[in-house]
């Protein structure tokens, strides 16, 4: 079949995940299209020039309205299949009731993508799929029950790069490029949807699915040979879970590759040694999450049971080993006041990153802090409300409103106020400004300058 996958238009973004699961469809014979588009009117021409015969999305909370009604809008016009996968559908598996929607793929989506367009071929005949909610020929919905995630990575096709950077081609000569070693994470912090991919598969998954170094390095060459690149973005949740596979990892990049490479680690499983080591194999920069300076916030909350001292003693053994470092930061954090946010910026400074990144905390669907909120009252419980963005707003009730305008100014401020010492000190003074393009204008600009140059080496693309 003729199958296209599709997103919003965005500068940076490479969606690893759909291009594992297009590469998964061709393997199976189906010829696949890229459609990176800016509203349904434009998706509906380039399904039309492609003649499709179904439409797949990748739907994030916040997202997810948006391509629904993009999938309602190309059945009218078109008449072809659709189909939604992503962390949405697969925590909120009602959407598939949707009228714009004919299945959803829930978990991780390569084999059960492959199995639903059989489905699809035999007229929606047979059983349903297994990791898939779908509707029969008179709109019933089926349930497929559960299906397992790859547990052999090494035996999925690598993903279909080709499709995002021929058809891009700012985005094929962009020299940062993604990379996916592993799958999975070991932890439960309560705002991750990890924990509720956990709770899904079951204890006959392991937490944390890694590939041989072997065929991640022949995935970096190919896609270097191909479209160049000059940093390797490692976007595995926690490079170090293991740290043995980590060690053999990143030295086989070194030595096979040669490029400068960016991982996200855990403060707790950094040491002076595994600082050199991760110098001495080429990390140019790394990501830690301090997430929150408050510790009542970071254990009772977060559930992070990591100490104020373990991170500092983190983030200065990647300094003294050369690496640049990014802060992971959150605030607008259910219970957090004010004085908690301005907590998180002094543990920053004390850490002395090259960017601190702020977020407002969201009440994602499968995390174990939404549902809390829910019934401690903190979030009505309405994911339809949840901006597409963590940069926006926050959807939290706070117990006083004040601290919720302050602490969302303060978000779009951290980074400079992290940076420079005068900015921290007049910061209860600026986020009593009233909300203006002033603080986005200044959040994109050092964003731009602070992350783009000093973590990427370069300028961010917008």
């Amino acid at each position: 079949m003729r199958i296209a996958l599709t997103s919003l238009a965005c500068a940076h973004v490479v969606p690893l995940g759909m291009l594992y699961v297009a590469a998964a469809l061709r393997d199976a014979g189906h010829a696949v299209f890229w459609c990176e588009v800016r509203d349904a009117s434009e998706l509906t021409e380039r399904l039309r020039a492609c003649r499709a015969e179904v439409v797949g999305f990748g739907a994030t909370t916040g997202m997810h309205g948006l391509y629904a009604q993009w999938a309602l809008h190309v059945k009218r016009e078109l008449g072809i299949r659709t189909m939604m996968g992503g962390p949405h559908p697969t925590f909120v598996p009602g959407i598939v009731e949707h009228p714009g929607l004919d299945a959803i793929c829930v978990g991780e989506a390569e084999q059960s993508a492959v199995e639903l367009i059989g489905w699809f071929g035999r007229g929606l005949q047979g059983e349903p799929v297994a990791g898939v909610r779908c509707k029969d020929a008179e709109g019933n919905v089926l349930e497929g029950g559960p299906r397992q995630p790859p547990g052999d990575l090494d035996a999925l096709p690598f993903p279909a790069y080709d499709l995002v950077y021929d058809g891009d081609r700012r985005k094929g000569a962009y020299r940062v490029k993604p990379f996916l070693a592993s799958r999975g994470c070991a932890y439960r912090c309560t705002y991750c949807g990890n924990a509720g991919y956990l709770s899904l598969y079951g204890r006959d998954v392991e937490p944390v699915r890694k590939r041989r170094s072997r065929l991640v390095v022949e995935e970096i060459r190919l896609v270097e040979r191909r479209w160049g690149l000059e940093l390797v973005w490692l976007a595995d949740a926690s490079l170090l879970t293991d740290r043995s596979w980590a060690e053999e990892l990143v030295g086989r990049i070194h030595r096979e590759v040669g490029k400068p490479f960016f991982c996200k680690v855990r403060a707790d499983h950094v040491d002076a040694r595994t600082a050199k080591m991760l110098a001495k194999a080429g990390c140019a920069a790394v990501g830690v999450g301090l997430e929150s300076g408050s510790e009542r916030i970071r254990r009772r909350v977060l559930g992070r049971r990591m100490s104020g001292d373990t991170m500092l003693s983190a983030c200065r053994h990647l300094r003294e080993a050369g690496i640049r470092l990014l802060t992971f930061n959150m605030v607008g954090i259910p219970t957090e006041t004010f004085e908690d946010a301005l907590a998180t910026v002094d543990l920053n400074i004390a850490c002395a990153p090259d960017f601190a990144e702020a977020t407002l905390l969201q009440p994602y669907p499968g995390t174990p802090i939404a549902s809390w909120s829910v019934r401690k009252g903190h979030f009505d419980g309405d994911f339809d409300a949840v901006d597409y963005s963590y940069l926006s707003t926050s959807p939290f009730r706070f117990a006083d409103t004040r601290d919720r305008d302050r602490i969302e100014r303060l978000q779009k401020l951290m980074g400079l106020a992290v940076e420079f010492p005068e900015v921290r000190r007049v910061l209860p003074w600026l986020v009593e400004l009233p909300a203006s393009r002033f603080h986005d204008a200044i959040f994109r600009i050092w964003y731009r300058l602070g992350f783009g140059r000093r973590i990427h080496g370069m300028s961010t693309p917008w």
